[in-house]
């Protein structure tokens, strides 16, 4: 493979591609064609790309935008190292918004169907099953203290239990327990500090006008991340004069 280099500047990616597809060649292929045959030679690399994007495609779009520009390295190997590094640096962030855009699919079907699970946690819990009884217990404590002195009362005050001048003093306790039970039958959960599951079923029909402005909005969405894909990619090539 040649690569003709003009007025010692580096070559254009269209001459690096007609080069590769062409060379020693009767029969040429086309310029509109020249991606499709080249891009696996000069993509010859791994690096990260959401299986939302065709590789083919991706590859085929750099290498049209790019076309007649000239690399920014003296040689072709240099600029494919440079390519390499820039695609392993910036995909993995256009990956993730490729993926988050909504119309991948939106011809595949006309209803879409999806299950939603929702699970809420409250601040208290009644749980009512089969058969299920509730207890509630109700307690009491009664401390009755009584204190007799040989002194007089003005000497006693209301912190008695410190006084030392008592001679001698009594203390009884009762202690009370009511129990109720009650039992319901029948299947719930409510309430607060608790949790609350519930499966939902979402079906989605769209008319062919809320498709046609979806697929719009999408694909507007779609090539301005390939312009930011390409703005990364600019300082590989020759400055425009």
């Amino acid at each position: 493979m040649y690569i003709p280099m003009i007025y010692d500047r580096p070559p254009t990616l269209y001459s690096i591609m007609d080069s590769m597809a062409n060379y020693g060649k009767e029969e040429k292929t086309k310029i509109v064609n020249l991606a499709e045959a080249t891009h696996e030679q000069i993509f010859n690399f791994k690096y990260p790309l959401t299986s939302k994007i065709d590789k083919k495609e991706f590859e085929c779009n750099i290498l049209n935008k790019f076309i007649m520009r000239r690399i920014g390295f003296d040689t072709f190997t240099a600029f494919v190292i440079q390519l390499n590094v820039k695609l392993n640096e910036i995909m993995p962030r256009y990956n993730i918004l490729f993926e988050a855009l909504e119309g991948w699919t939106l011809f595949d079907g006309e209803k879409t169907t999806r299950t939603l699970s929702s699970k809420q946690k409250n601040e208290s819990t009644t749980n009512v099953t089969d058969s299920n009884t509730l207890t509630s217990n109700t307690t009491a404590d009664d401390d009755t203290k009584n204190l007799e002195t040989d002194y007089p009362q003005g000497d006693i005050n209301s912190d008695f239990f410190s006084r030392t001048k008592a001679t001698s003093g009594s203390e009884s306790k009762s202690h009370t327990t009511n129990n109720a039970n009650t039992t319901n039958s029948g299947s719930s959960t409510t309430g607060i500090n608790g949790n609350s599951n519930q499966d939902l079923t979402e079906t989605i029909e769209r008319i062919p006008a809320e498709k046609i402005e979806m697929y719009n909005a999408f694909i507007m969405n779609r090539n301005n991340i390939y312009t930011m894909i390409y703005n990364d990619l600019e300082e590989l090539f020759y400055g425009l004069v």
